[in-house]
């Protein structure tokens, strides 16, 4: 923490102990407070939780959520209550959180519905910071980002992985806290020992080991432009104005024009909020060296363990925040930033020399950005505004300095639609193989783009359908994605029609349709995206099937159910039934006020539905989780610094050559594996039957330029 940050906390956990001290004088031994006061201390409570709060602030956690985390604290530090139960942990953290509140004033909470296990909505509760306290945050500079210093984003490297669990707190393994796992990897009795249990999680470790080593810092050119963005009160990119959207006119709206307004002004509120905490969090970093902590989820997966919005995973303007810390020189291999620009902006299906033409062709334009990034605005027009107008950046700066510039801009290289390119490759299947870049050809395909071309004739057939045509013109690519998205990780066309309707209520600015008319066209496109995907995929249906199928195996044993991936890790499918109970505060808490909120305590039931229903997506996830174990071993071996995000991965210029080439070689190593034939025997069941014919062009990866592009 900060000097100032320290200050605050000191102040406020002075008051808030003095306040505790008075309400321990009142607590009996069946109160929650009770066990505060026998097992953590006055001084240690009050100490703890304040630490919490203030470094949780700006991130809105839920009430119960934070007094989880207090709690596990609690318990980490004093080393008892370990016997305090889910729901008790619960109970104690809120009522430490609301008692907070009423010694300092220096949070408030908001109440919100959500769904809980199923369609009923129940209410739950929010913590803010004052505006007193937001006040005090920026005046200070502020940012709170962790519970803990072991999980912080650090100025010098973190420790290496070596093990499942750091100093009894940080996992490896991140808990699942929405599924309610028991078991994982990294407690399940699969292993005759701890050493055999982490050297099958060797290449993962590793792979979170050399994540962990490279550092990143903060683009001050790009900073530059959002502290303008977020004064200004024109809307620039995807980012909103300083001013929200106009109330319509009360005595003559319609209940539709209210319901488009309060849309308007929601996702205002969420884009203005987002913004405020990217911007906090890049001044804060300042110009220094940033390293996040990595760890895995239960299938494998990769990810920062971040409280911060601006992260190597982040979205668009986030990653546009972040250079590489260890510049190279980009010598001969600037073609491979010309290539990164034009896939920012969205040239990307087009073949690489278009793309470098495309590039030179526009260099005046790109350097004009550069130079003044407002009166040139061009660059909002990309798919990836804020990522383009880094590249601009560097290219301008390129054209002054020539082959000698030491480049730091990661250059994004990722797979074409990686669940299918993964059924192809697992099924034989040469014609879905085409249509995700497992080809030898001069110019890459787009899987979404040739569905989008087989479902839009009978979508614009129906009435919706024409409406949309005749107001803004052909459906564009991204519904099409996150309905495929959806189709081929083994969902139906409802599932995908949530999708669809989620996107258009976020598009509601640039598509105001009303929501009877959105959930009808959402339904719409789902299912002829639906029938276009089970047209091109021969066998992704009969594979999707026969995963579900494991599910049986489970209610057959009674059990959890897991399998081997192509890099040893090891998948846990341990779904748990959740139960929703009511959690009351008084009057242990407040005599006046009435504190209760719903939450969902895990149960010992296994939910063989939910199992049989991930059974695709977590597998698909597994595999490109393997792909990546395999990448980010090679890239350890040779010291390449990168940053990756499942099936992507970015390097500097200088290093992309090299990363194709191990690209392929980890592709290579993966499906060289009988995977099917593994699982199979995993679970005790029949081997899949793959129909085609082994095609060994599917797997002559070398010759694949657009594989990864």
């Amino acid at each position: 923490m900060t000097p100032a940050e320290k200050e605050l906390a000191r102040q406020l956990a002075q008051r808030f102990e003095l306040y505790l001290k008075a309400w321990f004088t009142k607590a009996s031994k069946a109160s929650p407070l009770y066990v505060v006061r026998t097992q953590f201390g006055i001084a240690t409570t009050a100490e703890i939780t304040t630490r919490v709060i203030v470094r949780r602030l700006v991130t809105t956690p839920a009430l119960k959520d934070l007094g989880r985390e207090i709690v596990t604290l609690l318990i980490h530090e004093k080393n008892v209550g370990r016997d305090l139960t889910f729901r008790q942990r619960t109970r104690v953290g809120a009522i430490l959180v609301i008692l907070f509140e009423k010694a300092t004033g220096a949070v408030r909470f908001t109440s919100s519905l959500t769904r809980i296990g199923g369609p009923k909505m129940f209410a739950t509760k929010e913590v803010h910071p004052t505006d007193e306290t937001l006040a005090w945050m920026n005046r200070n500079k502020a940012i709170f980002n962790s519970l803990d210093h072991i999980t912080a984003v650090s100025h010098t490297p973190h420790g290496d992985w070596q093990d499942f669990v750091i100093n009894d707190l940080l996992e490896f393994i991140r808990p699942s806290k929405k599924n309610h796992f028991t078991n994982t990897m990294a407690n399940a009795p699969l292993f005759i020992n701890q050493q055999e249990r982490i050297a099958a999680a060797a290449m993962a470790m590793s792979t979170a080991n050399r994540l962990q080593r490279t550092a990143w810092r903060v683009n001050p050119q790009v900073l530059s432009v959002l502290e303008t963005a977020f004064r200004s009160k024109r809307s620039i990119a995807d980012l909103p104005s300083s001013e929200p959207p106009q109330k319509p006119n009360s005595q003559t709206a319609t209940k539709v024009e209210w319901g488009t307004h309060f849309d308007l002004k929601r996702r205002w509120d969420n884009r203005r909020r987002l913004m405020a905490l990217h911007l906090s969090e890049a001044r804060h970093f300042g110009d220094r060296p940033l390293h996040w902590r990595w760890n895995a989820d239960f299938r494998g997966r990769i990810y920062p363990i971040a409280r911060t919005n601006v992260h190597p995973q982040g979205p668009d303007l986030a990653r546009a925040l972040l250079d590489l810390d260890e510049g190279k020189v980009i010598g001969d291999k600037w073609n491979h930033l010309a290539y990164h620009g034009a896939n920012e902006y969205g040239i990307n299906r087009k073949s690489r020399q278009d793309r470098l033409d495309w590039v030179l062709e526009n260099t005046d334009e790109i350097c004009r950005i550069a130079e003044d990034p407002w009166a040139n605005d061009h660059w909002c027009h990309a798919s990836h505004p804020w990522r383009y107008l880094r590249f601009c950046f560097e290219w301008a700066r390129f054209q002054k300095q020539g082959e000698d510039m030491i480049t730091n801009l990661p250059c994004q290289i990722d797979a074409t639609a990686s669940g299918m390119q993964i059924i192809a490759l697992l099924t034989n299947d040469a014609e879905l193989g085409a249509m995700v870049n497992l080809t030898d050809t001069d110019t890459p395909s787009d899987f979404y783009t040739q569905i989008c071309d087989i479902a839009y004739p009978e979508i614009r057939k129906t009435n919706d359908g024409m409406l949309w045509e005749q107001t803004h013109g052909r459906i564009p690519r991204a519904p099409i994605k996150l309905a495929c998205f959806t189709i081929s990780y083994g969902g139906g066309p409802g599932a995908a029609s949530n999708k669809v309707r989620t996107w258009m209520r976020d598009e509601t600015e640039r598509y105001p349709f009303d929501g009877k008319s959105r959930t009808r066209l959402s339904s719409i496109i789902a299912q002829e995206v639906f029938k276009a995907v089970r047209q091109t995929g021969k066998q992704a249906a009969e594979l999707t099937q026969w995963l579900k199928d494991l599910r049986f195996v489970a209610k057959e044993r009674n059990s959890w159910v897991h399998w081997k991936t192509p890099s040893g890790f090891v998948v846990v499918s341990d779904y748990r039934k959740g139960e929703s109970v009511r959690i009351g505060l008084s009057p242990s808490c407040d005599e006046n006020q009435a504190w209760e909120f719903f939450d969902t305590v895990p149960t010992p039931h296994l939910n063989l539905r939910r199992i049989g229903s991930t059974m695709p997506v977590n597998f698909i996830h597994a595999m490109d989780a393997a792909i990546m174990h395999h990448i980010g071993v090679e890239m350890n071996r040779e010291g390449i610094p990168f940053g990756a995000n499942h099936d992507c991965v970015s390097v500097t210029a200088t290093d992309m050559e090299r990363t194709h080439a191990i690209v392929r070689g980890s592709y290579r190593k993966v499906f060289s594996q009988d995977i099917l034939g593994s699982i199979a025997d995993d679970f005790g069941v029949d081997r899949f039957q793959v129909t085609s014919e082994k095609q060994q062009s599917l797997t002559q990866f070398e010759r694949f330029d657009y594989m990864w592009t």
